[in-house]
């Protein structure tokens, strides 16, 4: 028996938002999008929190980075309630690859040979 496929039209997660190069969506109705800083994107809690030491804060975002970009997240100190700066997302560019051949070298004609010894060299 075929199975039949239902359109659902869920309200998350929310369509695609591009701000600046950086795309992002939100999976959580207390979701911020990211903001566009001078040297980065803000990331924003999406839940109250109570940090002692270390913990994994959530966004409530997913993002897509931009081909060749990679992201470094630091966190910025405070309290974490809803809708407040928990970090600063950077993006940053990957170094290209070179293509470099390998193997030996073929020569159509032999180096000249300079000789460029000093006087001491040249008397051993």
């Amino acid at each position: 028996m075929p199975e039949t496929i239902v359109q659902v039209n869920a309200a998350f997660p929310k369509p695609w938002k591009k701000k600046g190069i950086l795309e992002a969506r939100k999976w959580t109705p207390q979701a911020k999008n990211p903001k566009l800083v001078h040297q980065g994107f803000i990331l924003y809690s999406n839940e109250d929190t109570i940090v002692s030491g270390q913990a994994y804060l959530s966004t409530g975002i997913e993002v897509h980075l931009p081909e060749g970009m990679a992201a470094m997240v630091s966190s910025i100190e405070g309290i974490s309630t809803v809708g407040q700066p928990i970090a600063k997302l950077s993006l940053i560019p990957l170094a290209s690859a070179q293509l470099v051949t390998a193997g030996q070298k073929q020569e159509v004609q032999p180096s000249p040979f300079v000789k460029n010894l000093t006087p001491d060299q040249e008397a051993r």
